[in-house]
């Protein structure tokens, strides 16, 4: 997760649906695939963190990220 954040590919590849585990049965390998959540990436916003509130009341020379 931290890799594809740093290179700048999360938008592409960390959006869709959530997948579950994947079993073998009968010699086939099926992954379960949960469609009750997607995730979303907001690439404005995703690839900053937020700035904790404790560290800015600390330091008021921080500005928190931008759409946080």
């Amino acid at each position: 997760m931290f890799d594809i954040r740093r290179w700048r590919t999360a938008e592409h590849v960390m959006p869709g649906p959530i997948k579950g585990m994947a079993y073998v049965k009968n010699c086939v390998l099926t992954t379960v695939v949960n469609n009750s959540f997607v995730r979303a990436f907001n690439p404005e916003r995703d690839y900053l963190w937020a700035i904790p509130q404790q560290g800015i009341i600390l330091n008021p020379n921080l500005i928190q990220n931008p759409n946080w």
